[in-house]
């Protein structure tokens, strides 16, 4: 879900000296972003479009590792895993 920022009064939005940004809060419970939550940013046509981030999935990593045995039944892999050839 994103939510466009327009010009806002100074006081609004400011940055500190470690250049963090404070998000009013309104805008944070639309978002859902709780503290230490990172969120993106994107400008388009003199406008700020904050978006909340999606983390990563750990499992990420793993799509498409298994292609190759795409229409094999899962029954049979375990067998073979187990090296039981008995069919049982």
């Amino acid at each position: 879900m994103k939510y466009v920022i327009k010009p806002l009064v100074p006081d609004d939005v400011y940055t500190d000296r470690a250049e963090f940004i404070l998000i009013p809060k309104e805008i944070r419970e639309r978002l859902g972003v709780h503290p230490g939550e990172e969120v993106g940013f994107e400008e388009k046509e003199n406008l700020v479009i904050i978006t909340k981030a999606v983390s990563k999935s750990p499992f990420d990593k793993w799509v498409g590792k298994l292609k190759h045995l795409k229409g094999q039944q899962s029954d049979d892999l375990v067998r073979e895993a187990r090296g039981n050839d008995n069919g049982c």
